[in-house]
């Protein structure tokens, strides 16, 4: 039962971090990592499954699982070692909003919508 709470606590955390810091943080390096993991890495993904030999649906599952924001794990490594706190935020933030457009642009690119 502890270890399913881990979760929920993990986004707790993340909740009270974007109320404490709201998007502060450098926002320009937060825009970049956003872009980077919604646009950048699943362009090198498509590459890679084109590239390498792999059935079409796992390549568009590999593809969509790049496209996915940032997880709030790394705002946790953030917050643990101290650095980076309010960015790491922005950035978990920023990705989770931008990705209700970017990951309907890679299902149409992949052919599913």
């Amino acid at each position: 039962m502890l270890a399913a709470s881990s979760v929920p606590c993990a986004l707790i955390s993340m909740g009270l971090a974007l109320r404490r810091y709201g998007f502060a943080g450098d926002l320009k390096a937060s825009f970049v990592i956003s872009i980077l993991k919604l646009v950048v890495h699943p362009l090198i993904v498509l590459g890679l499954a084109h590239v390498l030999p792999m059935p079409p649906v796992w390549a568009g599952v590999a593809v969509v699982f790049a496209a996915m924001p940032c997880g709030v794990n790394a705002y946790l490594l953030a917050n643990h070692y101290k650095a980076g706190v309010a960015s790491t935020a922005s950035a978990v933030s920023l990705s989770t909003l931008l990705s209700l457009f970017t990951v309907t642009i890679w299902l149409y690119v992949l052919g599913v919508g």
